[in-house]
């Protein structure tokens, strides 16, 4: 019986359980992020959609669109938006319906809406197409925001697969999966729709999220940088079982920023290409497999990438043409025998 109340409970306030908006925020107050405005976009059924924005102080520097968590304040998000400026990034937060005054009632189709319409917002400005940035819930959004928008990069912190299964966390004894009907947020599957640089983050003391969820995201991500923040501080990579592709190396806040420097491409470097690296000692971090190097290759193929030589690009440079948002080169440090046995085939 109480079991049965409880998750009648759960149903009924699904939203308000979703959605705990804290108090005391002020949706038409962006002074936490200084030299930013509230900028009001005409929304779907006459509701506006309110974001923080904030223009972006280098040249040709991207914007990153930035959703928060499920408490919906973005005085939480202020002290990451203000290193994004001071990077010389533009910003645009989103203010989701209902939270901090703002007009509307809170629902994932009316959020998705509402990312979709700051995107294109902010992409009818011009320059490099806009970077999607979300922290828990926010991650969901930026997720289901890059699987139906062209976004320059995608950066994932402490998200989940699927709502349902960060609620069952939370709720061990409530089957969340069969209650949540019109909450889905599920991440994992709009991944696969995203063809953008991923970066994903995690801490693996999150006791809210845990780190088997980012791992999944990370996964699940055709072009993926996956990122665990360890809780004494350390920063690793996440080689994930399944993962498609690492690329480059980037700060969280500035992995888009790299990825897109003006006239600049990613380079994917290895070291040895080998079935057997044992006779290196350090090969556990420097050696990937001769199939592993073939998955990358595909996956590349895939998203719609070229490679070129480092002739072809600086020939490229020297005579001031662009080679495209999706070049990218290979490099192959040391000149270990196994990269020609095994790499070059």
């Amino acid at each position: 019986l109480f079991w049965t109340a409880g998750c009648g409970v759960l149903l009924l306030q699904r939203h308000a359980l979703i959605y705990p908006f804290a108090p005391g925020f002020d949706a038409r107050d962006a002074s936490a992020l200084p030299g930013a405005r509230v900028h009001e976009i005409a929304g779907e059924g006459g509701v506006p959609v309110l974001a923080w924005r904030r223009p972006p102080d280098r040249p040709g520097a991207p914007t990153v669109i930035h959703f928060t968590g499920n408490r919906g304040d973005l005085r939480a998000s202020a002290p990451l938006l203000r290193e994004f400026a001071a990077a010389g990034l533009g910003v645009a937060a989103l203010v989701y319906r209902g939270a901090g005054g703002a007009p509307g009632a809170t629902r994932e189709a009316a959020i998705a809406a509402d990312a979709a319409r700051l995107f294109d917002a902010v992409a009818a400005e011009g320059g490099p197409a806009p970077v999607a940035h979300g922290v828990s819930l926010g991650a969901a959004v930026a997720a289901r925001l890059a699987a139906e928008r062209p976004v320059g990069a995608l950066i994932l912190v402490s998200g989940f697969a699927r709502l349902c299964e960060a609620a069952e966390h939370a709720y061990p004894w409530a089957p969340a999966c069969r209650l949540l009907p019109d909450e889905r947020w599920e991440s994992e599957r709009a991944l696969a729709r995203v063809r953008a640089p991923v970066l994903v983050q995690h801490g693996d003391a999150d006791r809210v999220i845990p780190l088997a969820q980012g791992r999944r995201l990370f996964a699940a991500a055709t072009l993926a940088l996956g990122v665990s923040l360890a809780a004494g501080g350390g920063l690793w990579l996440a080689a994930a079982p399944g993962s498609a592709l690492l690329v480059g190396l980037a700060g969280a806040g500035l992995a888009a920023t790299i990825l897109h420097r003006p006239g600049g491409v990613p380079i994917l470097v290895y070291h040895s290409v080998s079935p057997d690296a044992g006779w290196l000692p350090w090969a556990a971090n420097t050696s990937v497999r001769p199939e592993t190097l073939r998955r990358h290759l595909k996956t590349l193929r895939r998203g719609g990438w070229t490679v070129i030589s480092t002739k072809a690009f600086l020939a490229a440079r020297r005579a001031g043409r662009d080679v495209g948002r999706r070049a990218a080169m290979l490099h192959f440090d040391d000149g270990c025998l196994d990269n020609l046995l095994f790499a070059a085939p």
